[in-house]
């Protein structure tokens, strides 16, 4: 009951950022008839109206270190994530590289450059492009009832691995943005 609270909460407080009214109650106006004597009462009605948003919610984030996989010839990380995208929507995804620039995927140290790919559930992002629409948004769980809808896979193979200009650590910012259709 507190985590379903807190996930209303969380919605709310989504939607008042994002600037979106979440309901409206309009009172039509009218006045009920006066009552008099004893026992008297006096009544009426109001119309309530909720216009429901679109809303989408990308959770489960962390930080990815890439391992090498012999297997796949790469240096390979994934992260369960979930998507919440109310009444079952469709959604996109844009993927962006904070090193990359809108130029590709890419892990940086100093003056030394690593191109890596993204996928997201087996599909191939490309830097800044927007993707979709998918279908697989969770309906009714912000948190996707503590599981998971999404595959996030962030791979670099050895090829991309061995352009690198110097050992070191080459790390990027990889920005996912969900966005309601």
């Amino acid at each position: 009951m507190k985590g379903r609270f807190l996930d209303m909460i969380l919605v709310l407080l989504i939607m008042v950022v994002m600037g979106m009214s979440t309901a409206v109650a309009r009172a039509s106006e009218s006045s009920g008839e006066l009552g008099v004597g004893p026992g008297a009462s006096s009544g009426g009605s109001i119309g309530v109206t909720l216009r429901i948003p679109e809303m989408v919610r990308l959770s489960g984030l962390r930080d990815l270190d890439l391992q090498w996989e012999s297997a796949g010839n790469r240096f390979h990380a994934e992260n369960g994530l979930c998507v919440y995208r109310n009444a079952g929507g469709d959604y996109s995804v844009v993927a962006s590289s904070t090193t990359g620039g809108g130029n590709g995927f890419v892990l940086n140290a100093d003056d030394s450059e690593i191109a890596y790919n993204v996928e997201w559930n087996a599909q191939r992002l490309e830097d800044s492009q927007r993707v979709g629409p998918f279908s697989d948004g969770h309906p009714t769980s912000l948190d996707c009832n503590g599981g998971e809808n999404v595959n996030l896979q962030v791979h670099a193979s050895a090829e991309q691995v061995g352009a690198a200009d110097r050992l070191a650590t080459h790390s990027d910012t990889l920005v996912l943005q969900v966005v309601a259709e």
